[in-house]
């Protein structure tokens, strides 16, 4: 009886470890604007943005609403993506 609990104890273990969802595609998704026809990541315009304005990386937030940049120290000001490609 004990081996039959047990059994079923693990067997349970199992199949509840094999039908966990796998989040790791969805963490791995970059998020992407389209400009003048052209894909960009997120990553990839905060670099270019930072490169140009001579500020840090981390210092860019980036605004999906209207698709902006506010600096840091600056949070009243934003800076649109379209200003690298003008």
């Amino acid at each position: 009886m004990k081996t039959k609990i047990l059994t079923l104890i693990a067997l349970g273990c199992f199949v509840s470890a094999a039908c966990k969802k796998d989040d790791t595609t969805q963490n791995t998704k970059e998020e992407t604007i389209e400009i003048k026809g052209k894909l960009y990541t997120i990553d990839y315009l905060r670099s270019e943005m930072a490169r140009n304005l001579q500020v840090s990386v981390d210092s860019l937030i980036y605004n999906k609403e209207d698709t902006t940049f506010t600096i840091r120290p600056y949070l009243d000001g934003r800076i649109s993506a379209l200003r690298l490609f003008n």
